[in-house]
């Protein structure tokens, strides 16, 4: 019996195996009257009744034709499957004893990263903020999709940057890019503005520095995530879904107004289920794409890290008499020169 997964994933593949089983019952019928042919022609040479002995030899020769046909029928189709599950198998880690355990539609996504045509790092930004969003819930469901707008996907594309750019200062593109990209010039146009509002350098998470971005309704910020979203649109949403100029995967739609992609609820479940695992690989690839322009030491760290939500920091206590100064009874921070309360 085959795996309801394996069936799954074969898909169209089920007619063919419908066939091989009602050949192999065939095949199977036919052996034994060709056997039981061989044993009666076996015994008419004893009691030599020559007459009969050709009719039965030229039964048992059609019958060794057919049944010679029939197994080369078979091994044609089990090659073609075969060979489809073999070629799958070694694209991906996620089976067992030969059944496939990853839907399709992951299968795809997973095709897409690994053989993404990429300069940049914005492909990967956009792919990472559509499996955010759907961790996260950031969408609506309507009519069997799921509807997720430009605007949420600009969020977080501007999150990821946000603090990869402040904290780690990490080169988005080569040399050979002639332009900085859209997207990085409104990070660092936000950033500007962050250090104008609250006068200071220091980095800031970007999701605290958000608080005090909307605290002060600056405008800018909406207009930021507009034109992020904008040139989202007319880059990586185009061409994330294509691999070299032959293949094209439907993994999402946009929508006629162009501010919103759909993708199916059956496959928006499956990206929630593999979330993990795809978002480990796109911060692989991402690392990789990193490490070729920038010498900064534990990248994939910091590609993990720069979309989290709240920054890690290690416990301090064992280095407290070394940050904070004593003057007159009173603590002060060493960086700041803040008094604290004891």
């Amino acid at each position: 019996m085959l795996d309801k997964s394996l069936l799954k994933f074969l898909g169209s593949d089920k007619k063919n195996i419908f066939f091989i089983t009602l050949l192999q019952i065939l095949n199977l019928l036919v052996t034994i009257v060709f056997y039981a042919n061989v044993i009666y022609v076996i015994y008419l040479l004893v009691e030599k009744k020559f007459a009969l002995i050709v009719y039965f030899i030229i039964s048992i020769l059609f019958l060794g034709i057919f049944k010679f046909l029939i197994d080369k029928l078979i091994g044609i189709i089990q090659a073609r499957l075969g060979l489809k599950i073999q070629l799958s198998l070694r694209k991906n880690l996620f089976y067992k004893e030969g059944v496939i355990l990853i839907p399709n539609y992951i299968n795809e996504w997973i095709e897409i990263i690994e053989n993404m045509n990429t300069t940049t790092t914005y492909k990967l930004a956009w792919g990472k903020a559509i499996i955010d969003c759907i961790k996260d819930n950031n969408y609506e469901e309507k009519e069997g999709f799921i509807l997720i707008t430009i605007d949420s996907l600009a969020y977080n594309v501007l999150r990821y940057y946000w603090n990869q750019e402040y904290f780690f200062h990490l080169k988005q593109a080569g040399p050979q890019a002639k332009n900085k990209s859209i997207i990085l010039e409104e990070v660092i146009k936000l950033i500007n503005i962050y250090e104008q509002i609250v006068c200071s350098k220091n980095p800031i998470w970007f999701d605290r520095a958000v608080l005090d971005i909307k605290k002060h309704n600056l405008p800018k910020f909406n207009q930021a995530i507009r034109r992020i979203g904008k040139n989202l649109i007319d880059n990586p949403c185009k061409y994330f879904v294509h691999i070299g100029n032959e293949k094209y995967y439907y993994v999402y739609n946009l929508n006629a107004n162009k501010n919103m992609i759909l993708i199916k609820k059956c496959d928006a479940s499956c990206l929630n289920e593999y979330a993990n695992i795809l978002i480990q690989i796109i911060n692989y690839k991402w690392s990789q794409l990193l490490e070729e322009y920038n010498n900064a030491p534990k990248i994939n760290q910091k590609v993990a890290r720069a979309s989290e939500r709240k920054i890690r920091r290690k416990n301090l206590s064992n280095f407290i008499k070394y940050l904070i100064l004593t003057s007159n009874n009173e603590y002060k921070d060493f960086y700041t020169g803040k008094i604290l309360d004891k």
